[in-house]
């Protein structure tokens, strides 16, 4: 049986709406696609997800906690419960990046969930990143 706060709409863009169950859905898949393609090796496969795919991932993360400030407190634990799996997921196969790269290269600085403070440990978005000449705006250096 869905709970109510799972068809809580959130708002995409003015004329696209979707559900907290779907974004969380949403991420989970996004999540699960990361995994298995962090043994593809990118000099033979060409459909792989990168860095883009990847902070698309991140800003799909900013819907649902969005959403999560919209809900009752009485909804929170489910919500929280619900989102968990996935977080635990994505902990796991990223890394911490002090230096928020992800937020800084998609251009999304002011963002502060703690998803943007990740990236990839290993994988073709890890080896996309390693590969890039950075800017010395964006490398600190």
């Amino acid at each position: 049986m869905t709970e109510e706060w799972e068809e809580y709409p959130i708002e995409l863009s003015p004329h696209r709406q979707a559900t907290v169950r779907s974004m969380i859905e949403a991420w989970s898949a996004h999540i699960a696609r990361f995994i298995a393609e962090m043994d593809v090796d990118i000099d033979v496969a060409y459909d792989w997800w990168g860095v883009d795919d990847f902070i698309a991932a991140l800003c799909l993360r900013d819907f649902i906690s969005g959403a999560r400030a919209a809900l009752s407190p009485a909804d929170l634990p489910d919500f929280d419960a619900a989102i968990l799996p996935a977080d635990e997921e994505f902990m796991r196969i990223t890394v911490a990046d002090p230096d928020r790269s992800m937020a800084r290269i998609g251009g999304f600085e002011t963002r502060e969930g703690w998803w943007w403070g990740r990236v990839p440990r290993e994988g073709p978005i890890a080896a996309e990143l390693a590969s890039w000449s950075w800017p010395r705006e964006l490398s600190g250096e």
